[in-house]
């Protein structure tokens, strides 16, 4: 950056030197702190760590030592967090649909397939089953009203796809959806 600025060779080494005497720069610290700070405060998988520090000029060497240091109880710290967040957002899905979108998330911030079981099973909620039908007759309802253009088998056919797509298990959805053609034959 220095250079950037055009500032002379000799004093760029002047400063790098008296920074480094200082201890201001040392690759080995700063990918210890960039660790350290996303276990206290981040949302990044061990391998997002390393994408991460890779990114920034750190050797390899000197990232896989810090990421080393990354232990499974802080992962799962981590990652618990990051999944209470998906959690949080995510009360009006199915229970799949929940589960898929932890996976996919913690997947994206890059915990390993290990890491994503244990933190699942620490942070998703148990299945409600009154909660599940109740979304479920609420989502069918308003997937039944914008599939009105469609009629009998052909719109029956569309709700059922669009509530499988959503996670909703197939017998619930027959059910519903029964009860629901029901009503609307009635009006």
């Amino acid at each position: 950056r220095l250079v950037d600025e055009e500032i002379p060779e000799g004093a760029i080494a002047t400063v790098v030197a008296r920074l480094q005497e200082r201890g201001y720069i040392n690759d080995a610290n700063y990918a210890q702190y960039f660790v350290d700070d996303n276990v206290t405060m981040g949302d990044r998988g061990p391998r997002q760590l390393t994408a991460k520090l890779r990114q920034k000029g750190i050797s390899a060497d000197l990232v896989d030592n810090a990421v080393a240091e990354y232990t499974p109880e802080q992962r799962l710290a981590v990652g618990t967090r990051v999944a209470q967040r998906v959690v949080r957002h995510g009360t009006r899905k199915s229970h799949v649909a929940l589960v898929r979108s932890l996976k996919t998330t913690l997947m994206q911030k890059g915990f390993d397939g290990d890491d994503i079981d244990r933190i699942i099973a620490t942070a998703a909620p148990e299945r409600d089953e009154e909660q599940e039908n109740d979304l479920l007759l609420t989502t069918a309802r308003k997937v039944w009203r914008q599939k009105h253009r469609y009629t009998g088998r052909e719109r029956r056919m569309k709700v059922k796809q669009a509530l499988v797509r959503k996670g909703f298990g197939y017998d619930l959805i027959d059910n519903i959806l029964d009860d629901i053609e029901a009503e609307d034959d009635d009006e």
